[in-house]
């Protein structure tokens, strides 16, 4: 049985990239196996990269927020989610949304294809609204929809269906 040696354990990795590659790889012009940074803090740092990536509380930011401000949702809002739950059938949870509003008629939207008169990102719960729709029933129903049946697309069943048409 082999004995531990703390001396050879901190040439591992750049051992096992040799065997693998014949020698060790290089980056940004230095070779990585001769770093001083301990193996554990490159670790650390990978780590912590790869985290504030894919952080569910720090979602990147769609383009329709580009110029939104958040928007405390009227009391009406919330009686038209109630009313879309009961006609859909489906259940969620109105709180968890997080309404914006931009100026104008139109939310820039590249990842919906341009314009609307709103956007939803079911996957983060977050509905941006335009200014000029955002006393509109229909525009706000057909968002909730969007958030319910957590889609971007318009699926007929929950757009031409249940709950009225849905679609403009």
């Amino acid at each position: 049985m082999r004995r531990f040696d703390a001396a050879n354990w901190s040439n591992v990795p750049a051992r096992l990239e040799s065997r693998l590659h014949g020698k060790a790889r290089t980056g940004f012009g230095k070779d990585l196996s001769a770093t001083h940074m301990p193996r554990l803090a490159r670790s650390l740092a990978l780590g912590a990269a790869v985290l504030s990536c894919a952080s569910p509380a720090a979602p990147i930011a769609p383009a329709a927020l580009a110029n939104a401000t958040p928007l405390v949702p009227p009391a009406w809002y919330a009686s038209a989610y109630a009313s879309m739950e009961r006609c859909s059938g489906l259940t969620g949870d109105f709180a968890r949304i997080r309404w914006y509003h931009v100026p104008g008629s139109l939310v820039s939207a590249p990842d919906a294809g341009g314009y609307a008169a709103a956007v939803t990102y079911p996957s983060l719960h977050t509905i941006v609204i335009a200014d000029f729709y955002a006393n509109d029933t229909f525009v706000v129903r057909h968002e909730v929809m969007h958030d319910l049946a957590d889609v971007t697309s318009h699926p007929p069943e929950w757009f031409d269906g249940r709950c009225g048409n849905l679609m403009p």
